[in-house]
């Protein structure tokens, strides 16, 4: 047969000769149709390759096939050799070719090799060498971003609202624009991270009114907060933590005071560090001071080892109305013995005119001595609004006590 020499309106991927001249070839999911009529062994007895006088895109046939030669000769690389642009060269790779139909009538095509050996199954070393080679490439792109996507650990939306989702101990607000560039986190709410032993989650600050978390005492962007023991989806920032926690006690005492049916009561923070006799070079227990409290009066210099600096009330009511008795809802006293007893005696009509219990605040701590070292660690890495001392606060609670003196 004579070689045929490409014209201007030649199309690819269309036949040029014979039997449906001018149809276009058409890629479906089931394969490659003239027309209505599938290109398979049904219907059609040979299909072959035509030579070309003007030996079509042979450099870039060679091209491909020198860098397929590459590949296949370090296969075992964790990522092909040959240039994107290679594939796309042996993508545009056009041929001719004679299709002989069953009732033996003819076609010419001219068409992209591509498809050529997708309608024959003609596939060859270095055709399944490329179909290998990007399957790796993909591999390989695939794991750069599940790398990447590990060490971002971006929270989504989803995620955040399934029901197995748990809020980490700490938060922070953060800008939602620090991460604006990197598209494995688009539409995330924030991002987890640890940092010595402790996970944060930094929450952007656009999803904050949606969290259905309560930040006290107010938001803040770049500000870090930490979980209230006691009250679900509350985060106290760190830098009032203590002083918060100081207040919910205090302000749980006053409510007892108040459903038990107190005419007074008062609550007094003092530090039992100060609590000593320089006479007797011994140091305090719980009693002195109770006994400190109520020894204002005798705070002369002869009892000068007391500091009065360090003892302040921190609540005080009169109560004017009469009230009938009511149980308490306790949160952070549910499990003292003393206040316990209290509510029992005065629910169970008992006489008293007036009751004294010492609580010691480390007993009521939101954390301990490791997790206060490791929440000072995270401020000092992630922490641009935080200035607290976490261990120093901790230490100086573990020598508090207060004082909830109540009568009725």
């Amino acid at each position: 047969m004579e070689d045929i020499t490409i014209k201007n309106e030649f199309e690819i991927n269309s036949v040029i000769d014979g039997l449906y001249t001018g149809e276009k070839i058409i890629k479906k999911e089931d394969g490659c149709y003239i027309g209505s009529l599938r290109l398979s062994n049904d219907t059609y007895d040979s299909f072959i390759k035509l030579p070309s006088s003007n030996n079509i895109s042979s450099s870039k046939v060679n091209k491909v096939k020198s860098t397929a030669k590459t590949f296949i000769g370090t296969l075992t690389g964790t990522l092909p050799l040959y240039a994107s642009s290679a594939k796309e060269d042996a993508d545009k790779v056009v041929i001719f070719a004679k299709l002989v139909w069953k009732d033996k009538s003819t076609s010419t095509l001219y068409l992209q090799e591509e498809i050529y050996k997708e309608i024959t199954g003609k596939k060859d070393v270095f055709d399944f060498a490329l179909n290998a080679g990007a399957k790796i490439q993909n591999f390989g792109i695939n794991t750069v971003d599940r790398l990447k996507l590990k060490m971002l650990n971006p929270v989504f939306e989803s995620q955040y609202n399934a029901p197995g989702f748990n809020l980490p101990s700490v938060i922070k607000i953060v800008d939602s624009v620090v991460r604006a560039n990197e598209k494995l986190c688009d539409g995330a709410v924030g991002w987890r991270e640890k940092i010595d032993n402790l996970e944060v989650l930094q929450l952007y600050n656009t999803f904050v009114k949606s969290s259905g978390i309560t930040f006290t005492p107010s938001v803040q962007c770049n500000a870090i907060y930490y979980e209230n023991p006691h009250i679900p989806n509350q985060y106290i920032m760190v830098d009032e933590l203590f002083l918060e926690v100081q207040n919910a006690r205090a302000a749980e005492l006053e409510q007892v005071a108040y459903d038990l049916g107190a005419k007074y009561f008062r609550v007094e923070m003092t530090d039992t560090k100060t609590i000593k006799s320089q006479r007797e070079g011994s140091a305090s227990t719980s009693a002195n001071a109770l006994n400190y409290v109520k020894a204002e009066a005798s705070a002369t210099d002869k009892s000068d080892s007391y500091e009065k600096s360090d003892r302040y009330i921190m609540a005080e009511t009169h109560f004017a109305d009469r009230r009938e008795p009511c149980k308490p809802e306790l949160l952070w006293f549910s499990e003292n013995p003393k206040i316990n007893s209290l509510i029992k005696m005065r629910l169970g009509k008992g006489e008293m005119q007036s009751h004294d219990i010492l609580i010691r605040c480390s007993n009521y701590s939101v954390m301990n001595s490791e997790t206060a070292g490791n929440l000072d660690a995270v401020i000092k890495k992630i922490g641009a609004k935080a200035n607290a001392n976490i261990k120093k606060h901790f230490e100086k609670e573990r020598s508090q006590i207060m004082v909830f003196h109540i009568e009725f």
